[in-house]
């Protein structure tokens, strides 16, 4: 039922067996990092729930799988959206035994108006209609959706399991490429694969790991060269989006001093939100120099 989705053993077991035995919770959040894996899991979630042996929900086509997205610069969805979709919720399913999914795309862009509205669908949930979240911090969820949710945390790949991924799907791609790839990234197959899709993507991620040693080591010189090879919002996400990578795993296995890896890698979230939300890029760049060197502007 979910045997395409690679890894993640037990959590595979677990939700199968809710599926198999009717036992699903109403509403499920599904709790995962950029290149996890966690859209596709809940597309898979969702054709199981719906019965779909036709690939209808992995093409968007399910008319009983209704998506919602957030829309421009900011990717916010908004409370009209919301409301939109919560009436197609309560109208008959079309093809589905009285069965329909409300699959949310990046809840975390849910502002406080849409989250509260649907918070009041989540207290009384039509019959038969699953809702799916897909989100990659649960700090990023209102407390009272979260008290209604279920949550299931989707973990990296093995290096084994992700260099095998790789060579099985991207042609030409030899072991030792691959096991570069799979370690920059951290077993995040999504990510691997665009990096080898995308040479651009490719470029920007390996800039930010030599950031990242820039950035521990407080080098300001070098902290400031790395950051204006990104010389736009695009390209410096990147950047950013690959040393958090690196930061994350490096607290995980305890490589360096915990606490200044702490701070590091809070500085550079932040950075990296800010540029999401169309500050000054020079400027957040030039800021977030002078931090991780200590230093003042």
């Amino acid at each position: 039922m979910l045997d395409s989705f690679l890894g993640n053993e037990r959590l595979k077991q677990e939700l199968t067996l809710l599926l198999q035995t009717d036992r699903l919770p109403h509403a499920v959040v599904i709790q995962a990092e950029e290149g996890e894996g966690g859209g596709f899991l809940s597309k898979l979630i969702a054709a199981a729930y719906l019965k779909d042996e036709n690939g209808l929900v992995e093409r968007g086509i399910h008319p009983d799988c209704i998506l919602v997205e957030g829309s421009g610069a900011s990717g916010m969805i908004s409370i009209q959206t919301v409301r939109e979709i919560l009436y197609e919720a309560n109208k008959a399913a079309v093809m589905s035994d009285g069965r329909r999914v409300v699959l949310i795309r990046r809840a975390e862009n849910l502002n406080a108006s849409s989250s509260n509205a649907l918070l009041k669908m989540l207290e009384e949930p039509p019959e038969g209609v699953l809702f799916l979240l897909t989100v990659r911090k649960t700090d990023d969820l209102l407390p009272t959706i979260l008290s209604r949710v279920a949550v299931y945390r989707c973990q990296s790949l093995s290096k084994e399991i992700c260099v095998q991924a790789l060579l099985d799907r991207v042609p030409g791609c030899d072991r030792q490429r691959a096991e570069e790839v799979s370690e920059l990234f951290d077993g995040r197959l999504g990510l691997a694969l665009r990096a080898l899709s995308d040479s651009e993507y490719a470029v920007y991620s390996a800039l930010g790991k030599s950031f990242c040693e820039a950035a521990v080591s407080g080098n300001l010189f070098d902290i400031l060269r790395d950051l204006s090879e990104a010389a736009d919002r695009n390209s410096s996400k990147l950047l950013l989006q690959a040393a958090v990578i690196r930061l994350r795993r490096m607290v995980r296995t305890g490589e360096g001093n915990v606490a200044r890896l702490g701070f590091v890698l809070d500085e550079v979230t932040e950075a990296y939100n800010e540029i999401t939300n169309n500050t000054n890029l020079k400027l957040i760049q030039t800021r977030l120099g002078y931090r991780l060197a200590g230093k003042e502007e």
